[in-house]
């Protein structure tokens, strides 16, 4: 009863108020009344509560009334209607609820068959339809035999037109149509003595949209219908007001639809009909109601900002928007909101500025209503809500900063199910009663939440990455004028994503419909917006094809919600998009066909833009001579492809560290390839890992490495070592790598005052720029750029590059440092944990031959060579190499598998024999230090090694929320973690480097040696004590697989900081060591006789300083909780 109760109330309450307005068709000339015209007029008319009542009730007696030609609808019997929002239909639906029938609402967009199977599984008798939807509903009437009454709307009998089109009906069916009885209203209401008055009485078939599949009746009931009139969690939102419009243009056949009408009705407001159903009078419309309240979806905040931008061009913004905002939103709109799906920033932002006011973003769904307004939910009518994991995605309600998961939420305001379809209970609803959304939501840690995506419109490409589609599309729409309409999809076995577009009417008309110029502009709109959204390289459709037929409700492409019909735009474009796809494949493999064999007699910048081109799937045209190849969105494994690429076209060897350097841009690069192919240049390749191990070599050989191997000339005998008490000039390289910053700056500060000088060697185009990048690398922070500045004088900088042959220096600037530098601190290397020892090989391991050639060549140098402690462990961490012992005896070969971490470490053990070598040769010194893993600086903010293990692993860590239980196979408590301050290192190096030394030739592990307990695991409880919410997962098996999946769903430069390269390091849990695992009795004894350096054990404080490096450099904040809720 509370449906009828709510309803009858308040038309009895707001008697004469205006209740709902609409626009008349106006006659064609005065002569020809009885032809109504396109054109309506231009106010609308309104119908009273008082009258709305006596319409209801007349309606109501009519649906329940005999006749000889047709039998009364009964309660609890069904009337499906097919019709636009207006007084008839509401006049009718409103009727039925009074009179306990139920109404089955159909979507005017749908197709026949879509219809027809609403109608055959709901068995309505009664079909009520708008005057110009009779030729449908002929059809369906033939189709359906049990439906015996038919009802018309919007009738109007002094339009001829009417008239005729109801004739022509009557003839084609057998059944007697009807128009609408008001004159039977004036006794009031007489119930049907069988009509059911229990609030758990079906009132509305609701079906969804089909926007995602199938469409399902969800059932609502009286109580449901009844809520619609206001209360609950709506009140802070609405009041009652004298002066409340409501503009309508949703479809009935949208749960919105009802819920407006209804709520701006209870309180006393009036709602204005749209005149058109295609929103083609959407501007004039909407002017004439002036409005107070206005409902928008994002297609209509499109099409507002489409206008607005076509009133711009060289106008004054704020006075578009004026304008606008009082001449087509008629000036008085008060309270706003968007609904049926979420809506970009940007477009909001706008939409914001155009209205003057917040725009409240709403969200629900037929099946359980509006729930949530601006991120925060309703309640009542919510009761809870929680997330459940997608594992298969990648979201996790223990991610972090923001859990992630389906949206499952148990509301009063949820259907009790779908009509006659009891088997999708199980599917729709959990165990204890939550309702499973299909929506994947963020609940950021103050409790907001944000839609992210549909579950079940996300796609996973080949590479992994996972891309959602609907939220992809909505981005692109917004951010171009051009494109009016996406429609975006992908295969599980392509790397990219492809997709249909239709252009703006503005584009068509500017490129005469030549599709081909158009196709070309829009994939330039898109990357455009892809740039300026920060979107993923995989996010960015590789090809498009151009549609100049919209999606619409006529077409079935739009639901009547205009929102997206996925299953049916699938259907129609996928063989075409699939075509697209293989033409790619096909274009791709001629155009290198086409490189590989022409590409070196063509003009080289040429060349190279289309080999970037081809390796990053993107257009020539988006290769700009000025970009870096990282900038394109270049990786380290695209340029293992691109550099191979350049030796098929040229013949010569562009290094993979080259490629992906931060110091050449595309114009330098070409530059580059032209300098290594001219003869005239004097520059030669440095030997190749083909030439010294074989091209297809499974096992590294110590015996290999050898300095006659990688020179063409004889070395000559090296001069003497500088005299004791000689002005000394020590080169570092790699110096502006992490390391090796801090050792130019120990060396600065030892050198301050005196003669002796630091000389770095840079890659970059020229000295200027190397000394420039170099200072930037210590632009963190003021007072460590202040301290670089001031010890600036006992410095030179010089352009230089360790892969290439004599370091890649002119004759004068490699005589100069043979003839002046005295030792050698050599820590430059291509440390990338992603690449195979081949990849590696120009730079760590010809380099480091390079760096021999100059230590021989004039004065003796002796060298320090920065090796690695995992070289120590490729003997297997059960018989780590000893300090003395020489690495050719204990390590003859290592096998070569490709790996990732044994990459880097077999060429730090090529660099170790080639300088035992060296020492055995011609007596050169060496020294060198095997680090453990190289942490943050203790003191200097931002100075953390971002792509080193432990800086990836904190990273993802923080990122994911998700730790295991332990990180050891046992006793995780007594393990520990073997790492140092950059700042230690840098230290302990310089002073290694310039003791005196009984041997010529020492090797140290640098490492922290102290059993403290200070494990993965306890720096795990010091970020929980510190309030970073990570959730421990007792299972090493499902932390690893949730993780794996976790980082996978990251972004693109999340990605790229995670630990996700060197995964398979943490598949297995670790064998604790309690101390270093690693002996360092050497490097013991050295460094006790130099009281300055002190290795120091890891803190909480040291830990807290990385959390906060990490906020610096990745520029987001850390969420942190108190300690209670942390843990």
């Amino acid at each position: 009863m509370r449906l009828k109760t709510r309803m009858m109330s308040a038309f009895a309450h707001f008697g004469d108020r205006p209740a709902l307005a609409e626009r008349r068709n106006i006659p064609l000339t005065n002569d020809q009344l009885n032809h109504m015209d396109n054109r309506v007029l231009d106010t609308f008319e309104t119908l009273s509560y008082r009258a709305l009542g006596w319409r209801v009730a007349a309606v109501a007696n009519q649906l329940q009334g005999s006749a000889p030609d047709h039998t009364p609808v009964r309660p609890g019997e069904r009337v499906a209607m097919l019709g636009h929002a207006g007084v008839d239909y509401t006049t009718v639906d409103f009727a039925c609820n009074l009179a306990g029938i139920t109404t089955v609402p159909l979507q005017t967009s749908g197709t026949f068959d879509q219809q027809s199977a609403v109608i055959t599984e709901t068995s309505p008798r009664t079909l009520a339809v708008t005057v110009g939807l009779l030729e449908r509903a002929a059809l369906l009437v033939a189709a359906h035999p049990h439906l015996e009454r038919l009802i018309v709307l919007d009738y109007r009998g002094g339009d001829t037109g009417h008239r005729d089109a109801v004739s022509a009906l009557a003839k084609e069916v057998s059944l007697r149509p009807e128009t609408l009885a008001i004159d039977l209203g004036g006794d009031g209401f007489v119930p049907d003595p069988e009509q059911i008055s229990s609030d758990d009485a079906l009132a509305m078939l609701l079906y969804t949209s089909g926007s995602t599949g199938t469409p399902k009746g969800a059932m609502y009931t009286q109580r449901l219908v009844a809520e619609m009139w206001g209360g609950e969690g709506w009140s802070e939102f609405f009041a009652e007001a004298a002066d409340i419009a409501n503009f309508h243009y949703m479809p009935m056949s949208h749960v919105a639809g009802h819920s407006s009408i209804r709520n701006t009705l209870a309180r006393g407001g009036v709602t204005c009909f749209a005149s058109t159903t295609n929103l083609s009078s959407f501007f004039e419309d909407l002017s004439l109601a002036r409005p107070t309240e206005l409902s928008l979806v994002p297609r209509v905040c499109e099409l507002l900002h489409q206008e607005y931008q076509g009133r711009l061009h060289d106008a004054d913004a704020s006075i578009v928007l004026a304008d606008m905002r009082e001449n087509i939103l008629g000036g008085k709109v008060q309270w706003a909101s968007c609904t049926s799906a979420p809506v970009s920033a940007e477009l909001k932002s706008f939409m914001e500025s155009l209205l003057g006011i917040e725009l409240h973003e709403l969200y629900g769904t037929t099946e359980i209503g509006g729930v949530l307004a601006d991120g925060r939910f309703l309640r009542p009518p919510v009761i809870d809500y929680r997330l459940q994991d997608v594992p298969e995605l990648g979201y996790f309600s223990s991610d972090r900063p923001d859990a992630r998961g389906e949206l499952l939420i148990m509301s009063t305001s949820t259907v009790p199910g779908y009509y006659n379809r009891p088997e999708l209970n199980a599917e729709i609803f959990t165990g204890d009663g939550y309702y499973r959304t299909g929506d994947i939501a963020a609940v950021d840690p103050e409790g907001r939440v944000r839609i992210i995506d549909r579950k079940n419109a996300i796609i996973k490409l080949s590479q992994g990455e996972f891309v959602a589609l609907p939220s992809l599309e909505a981005r692109y729409a917004a951010g171009s004028d051009v494109v009016r309409q996406v429609f975006l999809y992908g295969e599980s076995d392509q790397s990219s994503i492809v997709g249909v577009v239709v252009p703006s009417e503005d584009l068509r008309a500017e490129l005469n419909d030549d599709e081909a110029a158009i196709q070309k502009r829009i994939l330039r709109e898109l990357r455009s917006t892809a740039a300026d959204e920060s979107l993923n390289s995989y996010e960015i459709p590789a090809a498009v094809l151009v549609d100049f037929e919209p999606f619409s409700e006529a077409n079935g492409l739009l639901s009547d919600h205009r929102k997206p019909v996925r299953p049916r735009l699938t259907e129609k474009y996928r063989p075409r998009l699939t075509a697209l796809y293989q033409e790619m494949k096909a274009s791709q493999d001629v155009l290198l066909d086409w490189l590989v064999a022409h590409g070196a007699a063509d003009e080289t910048e040429s060349t190279v833009r289309t080999a970037i081109a081809v390796s990053l799937q993107s257009d020539v045209k988006d290769i700009a001579l000025a970009a870096k190849f990282r900038d394109l969105g270049g990786d380290s494994l695209t340029a293992v492809y691109l550099s191979r690429l350049f030796e098929q076209i040229y013949g010569i060897r562009v290094p993979v560290d080259t490629l992906a350097s931060e110091s050449y841009t595309i114009g330098q690069l070409a530059g580059y390839i032209d300098a290594k192919r001219s003869s005239s240049s004097g520059r030669r390749d440095t030997v190749s890992f083909e030439q010294i191990h074989g091209a297809e070599a499974s096992r590294l050989l110590a015996a290999d490495l050898v300095l006659p191997r990688f020179f063409e000339d004889e070395l000559p005998a090296p001069g003497e070592p500088a005299m004791p008490g000689a002005a000394q000039s020590v080169l570092v390289t790699g110096a502006s790598g992490y390391l090796g910053r801090f050792l130019c700056l120990q060396k600065l500060r030892e050198f301050a005052g005196t003669r002796h000088r630091v000389t770095c060697l840079i890659r970059a185009s020229d000295d200027a720029a190397a000394r420039t990048r170099l200072r930037k690398t210590f632009s963190t922070t003021e007072s460590l750029l202040a301290e670089f500045d001031a010890l600036s004088a006992n410095l030179d900088v010089i352009a230089g590059d360790i892969s290439e042959d004599r370091l890649g220096l002119g004759g004068p600037v490699w005589e100069q440092l043979c003839d002046n530098i005295t030792s050698i601190i050599h820590a430059g290397a291509m440390v990338n944990h992603a690449l195979p020892y081949r990849e590696l090989f120009a730079s760590n391991v010809s380099g480091t031959a390079g760096i021999i050639r100059l230590a021989l060549t004039g004065t003796l140098k002796p060298v320090t060579f920065m090796s690695s402690i995992a070289t120590a462990l490729l003997t297997g961490p059960a018989a780590p190499l000893d300090e003395p012992s020489d690495i050719r005896q204990a390590l003859p070969e290592i096998e070569t598998t490709g790996g990732i971490v044994d990459g880097y470490a077999a060429t730090k053990w090529a660099g170790e024999v080639l300088l035992r070598d060296a020492h055995d040769r011609y007596n050169l010194p060496v020294t060198v230090i095997r680090s453990s893993m190289i942490l943050a600086h203790s003191e200097y903010r931002g100075q953390i090694n971002v792509p080193d293990t432990f800086t990836r692993l904190l990273y993802s860590l923080v990122r994911t929320g998700l730790a295991p239980g332990s990180f050891y196979s046992h006793d995780g408590d007594r393990a520990h973690y073997d790492g140092l301050p950059v700042d230690v290192v840098a230290a302990a190096i310089s002073s290694l480097s310039s003791q005196r030394r009984d041997r010529p030739f020492s090797t140290y592990h640098l490492v922290n040696p102290f059993d403290d307990g200070v494990s993965l695991d306890t720096i795990v409880d010091w970020l929980i004590d510190m309030g970073v919410p990570l959730t421990r997962i007792g299972s090493y098996a499902d932390w690893f697989a949730r993780f794996t999946v976790a980082l996978n769903a990251l972004g693109r430069d999340d990605k790229r900081a995670s630990v996700l390269p060197l995964l398979e390091g943490f598949s297995r849990p670790e064998e604790p060591s309690y101390g270093s695992l690693i002996g360092s009795q050497e490097l013991t004894v050295a460094l006790g006789a130099d009281p300055s350096v002190n290795l120091c054990g890891l803190t909480p404080a040291f830990l807290l300083k990385c959390v906060d490096d990490l906020e610096y450099v990745f520029g987001h904040s850390i969420h942190r909780v108190p300690l209670a809720a942390a843990r």
